[in-house]
């Protein structure tokens, strides 16, 4: 680059005067003197100026000093006579200003007026962290002491504010913007005061909690897009988000109340509702409750023959057990017959006045739960093994034999066998439960999804109310569901559905492929041998099928 270039660059730029009724532009010539290293401004109209840019050039170098003046002058400045409208302007306008200098402040003094009944603060301290001197406290044993270093380093930055009787504004009075320490790197990360959420971030966290987001992975990331450049600490983040989660989760005065309420609000639209409630004590306090909706009672009618029931844990936050009782209909659908809440889960809760069967699949858990340690895993797979051939047998005489042997054969587990299962043989064992009918059911897995779906809706922190409202709701799609199902099923389709459409869809492709269109051809398709040609392939093909593999020659 020319010398003449480098010692005497101008740079055009466009600025508006002050004057808001006649907004002239003008054009600042930037004279950059490399021996003199000054910048000069130089002001002209822009009527009086007429420039080539295309043929100007500009220098690098001095736009790269011009953007970093600018940068400077953008820096905020602390001084004596600032004025804001409130102290929380004023605050935040020091915070701002430690977070780009690298410390942070905090209120060493607050004084407070009452005039007329009303409190008004008058002047506030703000002082640097740093400040003061530590103090050691001595204690008698010096083992109990522990040693550690303090931070403070008797810095003596501060900054006065005041607000006086005679104006509305309050401004700086004192300032002493020296320190006597080093600054921080990184401050919004290092410092633990601008670590801090701001008040914007906690309203969107109590947003996403409120409505259902809880885990931290995905606030995160909804937190990033929605407030880019702040910077997020994962531990502030997980302590928001818990606060959010204790103030959903505040206490209900007369839940039970309002359930209830609830409840009979919906019997004395539709009288044949059933709800049937226990309480306990002079307080009358909820002990167990039980209802049916006029639809559940109308499925209970046709499907009582085999009955499901499961209970599960954690759906509200009084920690009462919710008991489902489900049926099987006619397409071999899981339908929800009756809810139960109970306070508990022993043998008086469960007053039934019908048949019940244990499930399978629980005693599986149990046996895993309580012999898997008592045996090695080699002997608990075997022993496991020979209980389940034990327990399917079809002869009462024979199971009673192998149940005889296996309690002697596995005797560091009789006990456990001889307390629990044997009394209650006849409601698992395959021989004594064959005269029932049971639907060909031998667990409460078909129970478990609905579980599943209530666990999805509702939270072990949810009240009594919401509880009844949220299996109100799976009731009603359930509803739906069945019904746009039963519309479906009247529309007429082309065809008849059989057996071999449903279940051999491979065979009935290949016949329809190959066999019936032929049939559906014109005459002249038949004159050619279309359908005779066809014919052969369907042949050769299906006694593929029905042959297994093997080579055939055409």
């Amino acid at each position: 680059m020319n010398s003449d270039n480098m010692s005497n660059t101008k740079h055009n730029k466009r600025i508006r005067s002050s004057s808001p009724d006649n907004y002239k532009e003008e054009s600042i010539n930037l004279i950059s003197d490399s021996s003199l290293n000054i910048l000069t401004y130089k002001k002209k109209n822009v009527s009086e100026i007429n420039i080539d840019l295309e043929a100007e050039q500009i220098n690098e170098e001095t736009l790269i000093d011009i953007i970093d003046d600018s940068d400077e002058e953008m820096e905020l400045k602390l001084h004596i006579g600032q004025s804001f409208q409130t102290w929380l302007d004023a605050e935040k306008f020091l915070t701002e200003y430690s977070l780009i200098k690298g410390f942070s402040i905090r209120q060493k003094r607050t004084e407070i007026l009452t005039e007329n009944g009303v409190e008004i603060i008058r002047k506030i301290t703000w002082e640097c962290c740093c400040a003061g001197r530590y103090q050691e406290k001595k204690v008698i044993n010096p083992e109990n002491q522990r040693n550690k270093t303090s931070k403070c380093t008797n810095c003596q930055w501060h900054v006065n504010g005041n607000l006086p009787k005679s104006s509305s504004n309050i401004s700086f009075t004192t300032v002493v913007d020296e320190h006597n320490h080093q600054m921080m790197p990184s401050p919004s990360i290092t410092i633990a005061m601008h670590r801090k959420l701001d008040e914007s971030m906690i309203e969107f966290i109590n947003f996403c909690v409120s409505h259902g987001t809880t885990a931290a992975r995905n606030i995160r990331s909804l937190l990033q897009g929605q407030f880019p450049g702040k910077n997020i600490n994962q531990k502030n983040l997980y302590n928001a988000i818990q606060i959010a989660k204790k103030n959903i989760t505040i206490r209900q005065e007369y839940d039970a109340s309002n359930m209830l309420q609830h409840l009979y609000a919906q019997k004395s639209d539709d009288p044949r509702w059933f709800i049937e409630t226990k309480f306990d004590g002079p307080e009358h306090r909820l002990c167990s409750l039980m209802w049916m909706s006029p639809e559940q009672q109308h499925l209970w009618t046709r499907y009582h023959d085999v009955v499901f029931f499961d209970t599960t844990s954690r759906t509200n936050k009084y920690n009462m057990v919710a008991c489902f009782f489900a049926v099987i209909d006619n397409c071999n659908r899981t339908r929800l017959v009756a809810t139960a809440l109970l306070e508990d889960e022993t043998e008086q809760s469960f007053c039934m006045g019908f048949c019940s069967l244990f499930c399978l699949f629980h005693i599986d858990l149990n046996l895993k739960k309580n012999l898997r340690s008592k045996l090695t895993t080699k002997v608990f797979n075997e022993f496991r093994k020979e209980f389940f051939q034990c327990r399917n047998t079809l002869a009462p005489a024979i199971f009673e034999t192998r149940w005889k042997n296996l309690k002697e054969k596995y005797s560091s587990v009789s006990n456990y066998l001889n307390r629990q299962l044997d009394p209650l043989k006849t409601k698992w064992a395959i021989c004594y439960i064959n005269i029932q009918f049971t639907a060909g059911a031998n667990s409460t897995q078909c129970v478990e999804s609905l579980n599943k779906k209530v666990h999805d809706s509702i939270k072990s922190t949810s009240s009594l109310l919401i509880l009844v409202k949220e299996i109100q709701q799976l009731l009603d799609n359930e509803a739906n569901f069945v019904r746009i199902q039963e519309y479906k099923d009247e529309i007429p389709s082309v065809g008849q559905e059989n057996i071999a459409k449903k279940y051999f869809k491979s065979i009935e492709k290949i016949v329809s492929d190959y066999l019936l269109a032929p049939m559906t051809h014109s005459e002249d398709d038949y004159n050619e041998g279309v359908r005779e040609d066809h014919y052969e392939i369907a042949k050769i093909l299906l006694s593929d099928i029905s042959a297994g593999p093997r080579t055939i020659h055409i």
